[in-house]
């Protein structure tokens, strides 16, 4: 695989001989799983405009291990790869890594935590022009730090942050991101729980003259039950030095979680997921400019700027083994974008847990 920039290529193999290191390590193993399958993108390249469909192999593979136990101290190493094999756009296949070390301190009602994290996303070289294809390199570092303070039946979180994206593709997309963040969890009685959150966020692009403040307030109510339900929302207001990325947003999210049925083991016999997303952006939904009109960027981006709708199946054949199907919907009907967006993907896939 030729990629765009030796130095992800060097990070990637980096992560890779680092996180076999710690899980040789001695520690118990939480959680560990690996996941194959294929879906069927309608939009491989997420453009506005004319779109070009694929089937794609997918492959995930995921472990959480806790590393040390100490009276009030816990390490947790978490390490994720991912692979995606493209049958006719083989310029779009990608691979995925990310860890994180995470430890934490607990002293009657406080909770500490301390989090770095790295991911890193290498795809195929394009021999298409790069108008067309935008070759996904990242590197991703991050800090995540948190204190929580809780008393009775309410949780009082502080949350502060710190991460670079490097983005090899186009420098201009480069930027340190910083965050606070402040919220309040309360359960209101046996049945419902409550919260509201403010976080700000600044982002100080590279190699451009740019930078962006970013307030966003939120709300939520939940029900953490069978069903296990969460309603929430969001207004998030950005204010950048180019007028054309600044944005307002209210943002409505849903969740359903649902078991049916049960195995004498206590396993369901399949399990329900429903999500949806609904947006309202006064601003174009885009980034970037192209030859064939505009065009968004990152994979991870399409979440957090357009519509979208997530079902999921899971049938449980035994306690670790798991057949899945899942359809997830992509647009954005309620964006001020002048070119409509829409991409649909298809899955189905097998998790075998260990």
């Amino acid at each position: 695989m030729s990629l765009i920039n030796n130095k992800t290529k060097y990070i990637f193999w980096g992560i890779y001989c680092l996180s076999f290191f710690i899980w040789q390590s001695n520690g118990v193993a939480q959680e560990q799983f690996v996941q194959l399958g294929i879906e069927y993108d309608s939009n491989v390249y997420k453009n506005f405009g004319t779109k070009k469909d694929d089937f794609v192999l997918r492959g995930h593979y995921m472990s959480k291990k806790q590393v040390f136990n100490k009276e009030n101290f816990q390490g947790y190493f978490h390490y994720q790869q991912g692979v995606k094999k493209f049958i006719q756009e083989n310029n779009q296949d990608q691979l995925i890594q990310s860890f994180s070390l995470s430890t934490q301190y607990k002293k009657n009602k406080f909770t500490f935590e301390w989090r770095p994290s790295l991911k890193v996303l290498i795809e195929r070289k394009s021999e298409l022009s790069s108008n067309f294809d935008i070759e996904e390199n990242y590197v991703m570092p991050a800090l995540h730090m948190r204190a929580m303070y809780k008393h009775n039946n309410t949780r009082y979180i502080f949350e502060p942050g710190l991460r670079l994206f490097q983005f090899y593709a186009n420098d201009d997309f480069s930027n340190i991101s910083e965050w606070l963040r402040f919220a309040v969890e309360h359960r209101l009685n046996q049945y419902l729980e409550l919260g509201a959150n403010y976080i700000f966020s600044l982002e100080q692009f590279l190699d451009v003259n740019r930078q962006d403040s970013n307030h966003d307030i939120g709300f939520f109510i939940a029900y953490p039950f069978k069903p296990n339900v969460r309603l929430s929302y969001t207004y998030a207001d950005s204010n950048s030095s180019i007028d054309r990325f600044s944005f307002v947003k209210h943002q409505m999210m849903f969740r359903l979680f649902y078991d049916l049925g049960e195995r004498p083991s206590g396993i369901p016999y399949v399990s329900i997921y429903l999500s949806g997303t609904v947006q309202w952006n006064k601003f174009p939904s885009v980034f970037d400019f192209d030859d064939e009109g505009q065009r968004f960027l990152l994979t991870e981006s399409e979440g957090q700027t357009f519509n979208s709708y997530a079902a999921k199946v899971s049938y449980h054949m035994s306690p670790k083994q798991h057949l899945e199907l899942k359809y997830t919907s992509f647009s954005n009907d309620l964006s001020s974008q002048q070119l409509n967006y829409d991409r649909s993907i298809y899955y189905i896939g097998f998790k075998q847990r260990f």
